[in-house]
């Protein structure tokens, strides 16, 4: 916690949540994570076609038979709107997670997204890697990462693609060299990006790992590669020799140390705000302030502003 903040007026305040507030709502509708072309043209039926019109619908029980959308689809991106809007994260549902005996798993395959060659693993903070210099190698590698799993059980996998990818390519990868799978099947796995789209939601219009990470400030090692890059790099190792690619390790590691910043980072965002609708809220240099009535500005649990602090996400409910 830093320093509480000191008494302001309130019109000094009101400026500042319109200051803030102007610089997105202008912006159209489809740079809401989550709307297409059938929510936008829906939207846009109704003259609802900028970033702050869609925060401002409070009405959603009559929005939902006009415009055909689920009322727990509209209410999502109504509050994607006013994430958008203050650039700050929100809570839609409690973050349940497990929160020790972890196993971070982050895999580099070929292009077709296949074969496996590299696989990063953290656990309780040792970083291991294990790396096929040729796909001669790679059986070896799923071994190594089988008997790893088998040395530590009790633990949770946690990988980090919104599709169970690196479950999923390594299982089939296993199979395809004849490997006894059942170690993995029988290891909970874990997909936090299909997690924290439930539960979070961010101010851009995406869930990427990195530009998450980015978001959230975490200091990668190597910034001028993407996963596609890296395959192809290790595709021309393979075929000529030459060394691998500079950073192609540390790549995998970032990924790996990422995933781990994230679910450290959400558990760190515990403070909830209920009950609230769009101008009943302001969210300033990372403080989080609600309006109990007119022209009373208050922190959530009814604390007056200067005695404490609140941190920089709020969970919005209808009432």
């Amino acid at each position: 916690m830093g320093e509480a903040m000191k008494p302001r007026d309130i019109q000094s305040i009101k400026e500042d949540i319109i200051q803030i507030s102007s610089l997105s709502e202008n912006y159209p509708i489809e740079s809401i994570y989550g709307i297409g072309k059938r929510y936008s043209e829906a939207l846009r039926n109704i003259g609802v076609e900028t970033v702050g019109e869609l925060a401002r619908i409070t009405n959603i029980d009559e929005f939902e038979e006009v415009l055909g959308i689920p009322a727990k689809v509209l209410r999502m991106i109504r509050l994607r709107a006013l994430s958008y809007i203050s650039d700050e994260i929100m809570q839609a549902e409690p973050f349940e997670f497990p929160g020790e005996r972890l196993i971070y798993i982050d895999i580099e395959t070929d292009v077709h997204c296949r074969k496996v060659w590299l696989i990063g693993l953290l656990m309780e903070g040792r970083f291991t890697q294990f790396y096929a210099e040729t796909w001669e190698q790679e059986k070896e590698v799923l071994e190594r990462f089988l008997a790893f799993l088998e040395a530590n059980p009790g633990h949770y996998l946690v990988s980090y693609s919104g599709t169970n990818f690196d479950y999923r390519v390594t299982l089939n990868a296993c199979r395809r060299q004849g490997l006894d799978v059942g170690i993995l099947e029988a290891y909970p796995h874990i997909d936090l990006c299909t997690i924290l789209r439930r539960c979070f939601i961010v101010p851009h219009h995406s869930y990427a790992l990195k530009e998450l990470g980015g978001y959230l400030g975490y200091p990668l090692k190597q910034t001028e590669l993407d996963g596609l890059a890296v395959a192809r790099a290790y595709q021309r190792h393979v075929e000529s020799g030459a060394p691998l690619v500079a950073g192609v390790l540390e790549y995998n590691e970032d990924d790996v140390k990422l995933v781990e910043h994230l679910v450290d980072r959400c558990f760190s965002l515990r403070t909830r705000v209920r009950g609230v609708h769009w101008g009943n809220i302001c969210v300033h240099g990372g403080w989080v302030f609600v309006r109990t009535r007119l022209d009373d500005w208050m922190y959530p649990h009814g604390v007056d502003f200067s005695a404490s602090e609140v941190a920089n996400v709020a969970l919005i409910e209808d009432v």
